[in-house]
């Protein structure tokens, strides 16, 4: 009987350790609206007692490197723990996409390409000659070999970009005839948008400057 109460009273010290178990979380900030990018500043800190499998839903202070420029899915306010399940991963910093280039070595500066480089595209292609969008930031660059081991090696290098530059930068994809042109530190240039008012203008105004008068 007196071992039944020892293990009794052990247990139910236990369980009230258990209770005042606090753990530090992260709470909202400020009013965070779907969409919204989540940044060191909207995130205040406080203690609280929870159950270990809701805990492993919510973000500790080792996280933050982690979740800073996620993107809030839902409405989050004031004061509201940030969970996880609400969090996710943003497309491109600073607001803008991300999109993969595929591409052999011998297009892309013979591989020499590498994560936080900047690239300019140069299309090679008679319709689209000449620079086509320039300093793409490079978030990551992938290798994939031929599964027979043999020369066919490409590239994948994941770029960001604004939707203008997306834009400009499918129908040489689709062409498959550019270059990568290794930018990194260079001096910046102004490129105009494929299919931007001015771009087309310039080229009416190139046609119309080129084209032959009639014989009526």
């Amino acid at each position: 009987m007196l071992v039944a109460g020892l293990l009794g009273a052990l247990l139910s010290l236990a369980v009230l350790r258990a209770a005042d178990h606090r753990v530090e979380v992260a709470v909202a900030a400020r009013d965070l609206r779907p969409d919204a990018v989540l940044t060191a500043d909207d995130i205040q800190w406080t203690r609280v007692a929870i159950d270990s499998g809701i805990e492993r839903t919510l973000i500790r202070r080792s996280d933050v490197d982690r979740v800073v420029g996620s993107v809030a899915s839902a409405r989050i306010r004031p004061g509201d723990l940030i969970s996880r399940r609400i969090l996710v991963r943003s497309s491109g910093p600073h607001r803008l996409r991300s999109l993969g280039i595929p591409v052999t070595p011998e297009h892309a500066v013979g591989g020499d390409v590498q994560t936080g480089d900047r690239i300019d595209v140069l299309g090679t292609d008679a319709d689209h000659a000449g620079l086509v969008v320039a300093n793409l930031r490079v978030l990551d660059v992938r290798h994939r070999s031929s599964a027979l081991g043999g020369g066919d090696e490409k590239l994948t290098v994941v770029v960001a970009l604004s939707a203008r530059e997306a834009d400009a930068l499918a129908p040489v994809l689709g062409s498959d005839r550019f270059v990568l042109v290794l930018a990194t530190g260079a001096e910046p240039v102004a490129v105009p948008v494929a299919g931007s008012v001015s771009a087309r203008s310039e080229r009416v105004a190139s046609t119309s400057s080129n084209a032959k008068p009639g014989n009526g």
